[in-house]
């Protein structure tokens, strides 16, 4: 059992010490963070050829600085100056 701790990035006196349940959830959390990981890769690479594909092709519409990555709290603080924002329309 020890090559399945090590794949979960758990030591083996921890592994053997743990309740089925939460391997289980180690493990879900492992798979959700690959995931993650893997759509990130994807979307770097296919906007990396993206570029590629303009600067070859099109190099005037070459963007001069890279586009600023959106966060979650980027996107909850957007949506909260927008609903301030038609909250002050409504009133007038």
């Amino acid at each position: 059992m020890y090559p399945e701790a090590s794949l979960l990035g758990i030591s083996y006196e921890a592994f053997w010490e743990m309740k089925p349940i939460e391997i289980i959830k180690v493990a879900e959390a492992k798979e959700k963070d690959f995931i993650a990981n893997a759509n990130f890769q994807l979307s770097m690479a296919w906007y990396s050829a993206s570029l590629q594909g303009i600067a070859f092709n099109n190099p005037k519409k070459f963007p001069r600085k890279p586009p600023k990555i959106e966060t979650k709290q980027d996107k909850l603080e957007k949506s909260k100056q927008l609903a301030y924002f038609l909250d002050a329309l409504s009133r007038k």
